[in-house]
């Protein structure tokens, strides 16, 4: 089992600043930063080790320099078919499963924005990788920890046999008692314990865009 801490500290008088001036309580603040804190440590692990399961293919690099009499939307469309063939990649190596999901660096972003099958996601909080959209039947997830033009596309499935890997947390991010010290000062902890295995490399192939 994997297990990750992290702990903060601050000053009463910090907190009763903070609450006099701004109606904000620093406690919760910092509580809620330090869960975001964890859960984007956690996210970057797991694709970490999908992209180091991941072998690349020669077919699955796409560049991105134009073609004499092409638009760039025009090229940036043929991408499309490289994703097509990433994902029969996978179909022909298992013989059982499409892929579902992309993971790609945000260099790659706006080459699937220029794509009409590209449909971007709701703006919200970002904290670390998130979801981009979806293109087809992938859903596209942004990792600030992908290589610059590194993509890598696979299967999530149901059950164990249809994953590439398992993240399976034992116990859930969780508090520690507050405490008071003599000095005025509070701290608390928060700490979470999981699995995260590999499973199959069949399920995961990766692929770059170039200049």
């Amino acid at each position: 089992a994997k297990a990750r801490r992290i702990a903060v500290y601050y000053s009463q008088m910090a907190a009763f600043q903070a609450k006099t001036d701004y109606g904000v309580d620093l406690g919760d603040q910092l509580a809620e930063k330090a869960v975001g804190e964890l859960s984007y440590e956690i996210d970057c692990e797991v694709i970490d080790l999908l992209s180091s399961m991941a072998k690349s293919d020669d077919r699955l690099t796409f560049s991105k320099t134009l073609p004499v009499g092409v638009s760039r939307r025009e090229h940036y469309a043929a991408f499309a078919e490289v994703i097509e063939i990433a994902k029969d990649i996978i179909y022909t190596a298992t013989q059982k499963f499409a892929p579902n999901w992309m993971v790609c660096s945000s260099s790659v972003l706006p080459v699937l924005s220029m794509i009409e099958s590209f449909k971007a996601a709701p703006t919200g909080a970002v904290n670390g990788p998130y979801m981009a959209g979806t293109f087809g039947s992938l859903k596209v997830f942004v990792s600030p920890r992908m290589k610059t033009g590194r993509y890598i596309i696979g299967v999530n499935g149901g059950d164990m046999m249809s994953a590439a890997a398992v993240y399976a947390p034992y116990m859930s991010i969780v508090p520690t008692q507050l405490l008071q010290y003599a000095d005025g000062g509070n701290s608390q902890g928060f700490s979470t314990m999981y699995a995260l295995e590999k499973l199959n490399e069949n399920l995961v192939v990766a692929g770059k865009v170039i200049a």
